[in-house]
């Protein structure tokens, strides 16, 4: 077995119930790769709707974004 590394949750698989594991269970988590990306676009070309469809995170959050079909302010 490989030495542990700090970061990572330890996967004995004689001690893991692996019907148990889901994608947000620790064990996962702690193996999972962080991608950071950026969209860069003029206003209404579609950048939200990219990064809902890449990352399922939805951008509308505001009333008036949702009445206006627009994102107005990120982050």
């Amino acid at each position: 077995m490989a030495a542990a590394v700090d970061h990572l949750l330890p996967q004995d698989l004689s001690k893991l119930d692996v019907s148990k594991l889901t994608p947000l269970s620790p064990e996962v988590i702690s193996r999972q790769a962080t991608i950071n990306f950026g969209t860069i676009g003029h206003v209404a070309h579609g950048k939200s709707t990219v990064v809902r469809a890449v990352s399922g995170v939805q951008t509308v959050r505001f009333k008036h974004e949702k009445e206006r079909n627009i994102t107005i302010k990120l982050g």
